[in-house]
Protein backbone atom coordinates (compact mmCIF):
# COMPACT_ATOMS: atom_id res chain seq x y z
CA UNK A 1 0.00 0.00 0.00
CA UNK A 2 1.40 3.38 -0.99
CA UNK A 3 0.66 6.42 1.13
CA UNK A 4 1.54 9.84 -0.19
CA UNK A 5 2.04 12.97 1.85
CA UNK A 6 2.39 16.55 0.74
CA UNK A 7 4.89 18.43 2.82
CA UNK A 8 4.59 22.12 2.07
CA UNK A 9 5.85 25.43 3.32
CA UNK A 10 3.39 27.76 5.01
CA UNK A 11 4.01 30.70 2.72
CA UNK A 12 6.36 32.25 0.18
CA UNK A 13 6.64 35.66 -1.43
CA UNK A 14 5.42 35.77 -5.02
CA UNK A 15 5.42 38.52 -7.65
CA UNK A 16 4.80 42.13 -6.60
CA UNK A 17 4.27 41.82 -2.83
CA UNK A 18 1.52 39.24 -3.30
CA UNK A 19 1.56 36.19 -1.11
CA UNK A 20 1.33 32.51 -2.09
CA UNK A 21 0.00 30.43 0.79
CA UNK A 22 0.19 26.66 0.83
CA UNK A 23 -1.13 24.27 3.39
CA UNK A 24 -2.15 20.72 4.03
CA UNK A 25 -5.03 19.72 6.21
CA UNK A 26 -6.35 16.48 7.66
CA UNK A 27 -7.17 13.57 5.34
CA UNK A 28 -4.92 14.88 2.56
CA UNK A 29 -6.98 17.98 1.69
CA UNK A 30 -4.81 20.76 0.27
CA UNK A 31 -5.38 24.33 -0.87
CA UNK A 32 -3.31 27.07 -2.47
CA UNK A 33 -4.10 30.75 -2.74
CA UNK A 34 -2.41 33.21 -5.09
CA UNK A 35 -3.54 36.85 -4.92
CA UNK A 36 -7.29 36.66 -5.58
CA UNK A 37 -7.49 33.08 -6.88
CA UNK A 38 -7.71 29.87 -4.88
CA UNK A 39 -7.39 26.22 -5.90
CA UNK A 40 -8.48 23.34 -3.69
CA UNK A 41 -7.62 19.69 -4.07
CA UNK A 42 -7.58 16.36 -2.37
CA UNK A 43 -4.00 15.13 -2.63
CA UNK A 44 -3.90 12.16 -4.97
CA UNK A 45 -7.19 12.97 -6.71
CA UNK A 46 -6.57 13.81 -10.34
CA UNK A 47 -7.58 17.00 -12.14
CA UNK A 48 -8.84 17.37 -15.68
CA UNK A 49 -5.89 19.32 -16.99
CA UNK A 50 -3.95 21.79 -14.85
CA UNK A 51 -4.67 25.06 -13.08
CA UNK A 52 -1.95 27.71 -13.25
CA UNK A 53 -1.81 31.18 -11.72
CA UNK A 54 1.45 33.11 -11.89
CA UNK A 55 4.26 30.82 -10.75
CA UNK A 56 1.95 28.44 -8.89
CA UNK A 57 0.47 25.37 -10.49
CA UNK A 58 -1.82 22.57 -9.35
CA UNK A 59 -1.83 19.46 -11.49
CA UNK A 60 -2.70 15.81 -10.97
CA UNK A 61 -3.90 16.58 -7.46
CA UNK A 62 -0.41 17.42 -6.21
CA UNK A 63 0.73 20.96 -5.47
CA UNK A 64 3.95 22.44 -6.81
CA UNK A 65 5.43 25.94 -6.82
CA UNK A 66 8.43 27.14 -8.82
CA UNK A 67 9.41 29.68 -6.14
CA UNK A 68 10.06 27.12 -3.42
CA UNK A 69 10.31 23.38 -3.23
CA UNK A 70 7.51 21.27 -1.83
CA UNK A 71 8.23 17.61 -1.27
CA UNK A 72 6.05 14.64 -2.07
CA UNK A 73 7.09 11.83 0.24
CA UNK A 74 5.97 8.26 -0.34
CA UNK A 75 5.89 5.56 2.26
CA UNK A 76 5.19 1.97 1.37
CA UNK A 77 6.24 -1.60 1.13
CA UNK A 78 7.30 -1.49 -2.50
CA UNK A 79 10.34 -3.70 -3.01
CA UNK A 80 13.25 -2.06 -4.79
CA UNK A 81 14.74 -4.58 -7.25
CA UNK A 82 17.86 -4.09 -9.36
CA UNK A 83 17.45 -3.69 -13.11
CA UNK A 84 20.81 -5.21 -14.15
CA UNK A 85 23.26 -7.86 -12.98
CA UNK A 86 26.19 -6.30 -11.14
CA UNK A 87 29.21 -7.36 -9.11
CA UNK A 88 30.48 -4.60 -6.81
CA UNK A 89 33.98 -4.02 -5.51
CA UNK A 90 34.46 -5.64 -2.11
CA UNK A 91 34.76 -3.42 0.93
CA UNK A 92 36.94 -2.78 2.70
CA UNK A 93 39.70 -3.35 0.21
CA UNK A 94 42.47 -4.02 1.20
CA UNK A 95 41.04 -6.07 4.05
CA UNK A 96 42.09 -8.11 7.09
CA UNK A 97 40.65 -10.66 7.84
CA UNK A 98 37.09 -10.15 6.50
CA UNK A 99 35.45 -8.26 3.65
CA UNK A 100 31.99 -7.96 2.09
CA UNK A 101 31.12 -8.69 -1.53
CA UNK A 102 27.86 -7.30 -2.91
CA UNK A 103 26.06 -8.22 -6.12
CA UNK A 104 22.66 -7.66 -7.67
CA UNK A 105 20.30 -10.02 -9.47
CA UNK A 106 17.46 -8.54 -11.54
CA UNK A 107 15.87 -12.00 -11.90
CA UNK A 108 16.03 -15.31 -10.07
CA UNK A 109 19.33 -16.95 -11.03
CA UNK A 110 21.68 -19.78 -10.15
CA UNK A 111 24.67 -17.98 -8.59
CA UNK A 112 28.21 -19.33 -8.38
CA UNK A 113 30.63 -17.04 -6.54
CA UNK A 114 34.22 -18.24 -6.16
CA UNK A 115 37.57 -16.82 -5.02
CA UNK A 116 40.85 -17.55 -6.86
CA UNK A 117 44.50 -16.81 -6.07
CA UNK A 118 46.84 -15.09 -8.54
CA UNK A 119 47.82 -18.37 -10.24
CA UNK A 120 44.17 -19.30 -10.85
CA UNK A 121 43.67 -21.88 -8.12
CA UNK A 122 40.26 -21.94 -6.50
CA UNK A 123 40.54 -20.82 -2.87
CA UNK A 124 36.87 -20.80 -1.82
CA UNK A 125 33.32 -21.26 -3.09
CA UNK A 126 31.23 -18.56 -1.43
CA UNK A 127 27.92 -19.29 -3.17
CA UNK A 128 26.56 -22.07 -5.35
CA UNK A 129 22.76 -21.98 -5.31
CA UNK A 130 19.67 -20.46 -6.92
CA UNK A 131 18.71 -17.08 -5.46
CA UNK A 132 15.73 -14.76 -5.83
CA UNK A 133 16.14 -11.36 -7.51
CA UNK A 134 17.50 -8.59 -5.30
CA UNK A 135 20.56 -6.99 -3.79
CA UNK A 136 22.80 -9.60 -2.14
CA UNK A 137 25.95 -9.64 -0.03
CA UNK A 138 28.40 -12.23 1.23
CA UNK A 139 30.89 -11.77 4.06
CA UNK A 140 34.24 -13.40 3.32
CA UNK A 141 36.37 -14.55 6.26
CA UNK A 142 39.95 -14.98 5.06
CA UNK A 143 41.40 -15.77 8.47
CA UNK A 144 43.49 -18.71 7.21
CA UNK A 145 44.49 -17.29 3.79
CA UNK A 146 47.94 -15.93 2.98
CA UNK A 147 48.39 -12.22 2.35
CA UNK A 148 48.15 -11.30 -1.30
CA UNK A 149 45.95 -10.56 -4.31
CA UNK A 150 42.80 -12.61 -4.92
CA UNK A 151 40.11 -12.53 -7.57
CA UNK A 152 36.43 -13.23 -7.05
CA UNK A 153 34.18 -14.27 -9.91
CA UNK A 154 30.42 -14.50 -10.20
CA UNK A 155 28.40 -16.52 -12.69
CA UNK A 156 24.68 -15.74 -12.56
CA UNK A 157 22.59 -16.88 -15.49
CA UNK A 158 24.46 -15.57 -18.53
CA UNK A 159 26.21 -12.84 -16.52
CA UNK A 160 29.85 -13.14 -15.53
CA UNK A 161 31.89 -10.64 -13.56
CA UNK A 162 35.30 -10.61 -11.90
CA UNK A 163 37.00 -8.26 -9.39
CA UNK A 164 40.32 -8.07 -7.57
CA UNK A 165 40.73 -7.89 -3.79
CA UNK A 166 43.80 -7.58 -1.57
CA UNK A 167 44.36 -9.30 1.79
CA UNK A 168 46.94 -7.48 3.94
CA UNK A 169 48.13 -8.89 7.25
Amino acid sequence: MMIAFLVACVSAMHGQNSKVSWGTFDMGYAASMVSNSMTRSVVGQGFLGATKTGNSMVTGGFLADTLFRSFVVSVGEEENLPTVFDLSQNYPNPFNPSTTIQYSLPVQSHVVLKVYNVIGQEVATLMDKTQEAGFKSVVVNAGNWASGVYFYRILAGEYSGIRKMILLR
